[in-house]
Parts: structure tokens; sequence; C-alpha cells
């Protein structure tokens, strides 16, 4: 069994490839925890399904771009210049934004 214990800003990336059984579990109890999950299905393997891997991403490792309009974190992809360290093998683009009341703010496109 495989323990690897994420904290708040992190990314536990998961590559099922062939196949992988895992399971999730709060590390912490008495409080709200927040979590988003992101499932994709790409279709870019013409043969077989390559081996599962997973990644732990602490949060320092998030690139991040602070302004006073806004806080973006670059999750997955490229944006503002910066790369996460998830690159993934298909086109694809995830930004966690927080906009201060009142601002708005221009994304670029993957």
């Amino acid at each position: 069994k495989n323990k690897n214990n994420n904290r708040a800003g992190g990314i536990y990336y998961i590559h099922s490839g062939r196949g992988m059984l895992h399971e999730e579990e709060p590390i912490i109890s008495g409080g709200p925890l927040h979590w988003l999950q992101l499932w994709f299905s790409p279709d870019i393997y013409a043969d077989k399904l390559p081996d599962a891997f997973t990644r732990m991403i602490k949060p320092e490792e998030v690139p991040v771009i602070e302004t006073s309009d806004h806080l973006v974190r670059i999750m997955i992809g490229h944006a503002f210049n910066l790369s996460s360290p998830l690159l993934p093998d298909w086109p694809i683009q995830y930004l966690h934004v927080k906009l201060h009341p009142g601002k708005t703010i221009e994304l670029p496109l993957a």
C-alpha cells in the first residue's frame, strides 16, 4: 500500500494507464476538507495503454502568478510563461484562479 500524504495546494497525479487500484482518505479530521478530482480519458494511445504511475506535487512546486488583481496557480500545462511540473501527453491546461473583488483577468488558451 502506498501512503502518500498531500498538503493543501498539492497535487496527487494518477496516470491509471493499464489499471490501478487506489483509495483516498482524509489526513485531517474535525474540519472542512475540500478537494477536486479531475478524470480524463484521452483517446491518444494508438496501441496499448502505458504502465500506470503516480506523482506527488508539493504545493511549493506549483508555479504561482500573483498581482494586485488576481492569484493564478498553474496546476497543469503552461500559462504566463510558466510551466506546471505536470505536462501530460495530451493538450490540457488547468489553472486555479482567485480574483480579487471587482477584478478581471484575461487567460491564455493552452
